[in-house]
């Protein structure tokens, strides 16, 4: 329709919405798409973001348990020790929490192998 009238596609669009007389706004394929692509996009982040904020919690949650699990087995905890327990990825808590059972020192619930 836009090659065939001296209309601008705004003052075409007024004039098709009129005529179907909806009061809907009447939507290029190329409006409906970008707006569909920007609802695709906005779902996504979301997800991701939650997928992020979950994970942030858990592992900020392993490291206070295996804080706490480590000054009651151990006594107070060096700084040293606190510092690489909060830089830890999940996995490494996780193996960390895990040797507390049969670590006799500190220094065996860290000892690599």
């Amino acid at each position: 329709m836009l090659e065939i009238t001296d209309l601008t596609p705004e003052q075409l669009r007024d004039v098709v919405q009129r005529a179907i007389g909806t009061g809907e706004e009447v939507m290029s394929t190329a409006e409906k798409l970008r707006k569909e692509g920007e609802a695709l996009g906005e779902a996504r982040g979301e997800a991701r973001g939650e997928a992020r904020g979950e994970a942030r919690g858990r592992n900020q949650q392993s490291t206070e348990t295996l804080l706490r699990l480590l000054a009651r087995r151990f006594g107070p905890i060096p700084e040293t020790i606190a510092q690489r327990v909060n830089a830890a990825t999940l996995a490494e808590l996780d193996g960390w929490t895990d040797r507390i059972l049969d670590a006799k020192h500190l220094d065996d619930v860290f000892a690599v192998g």
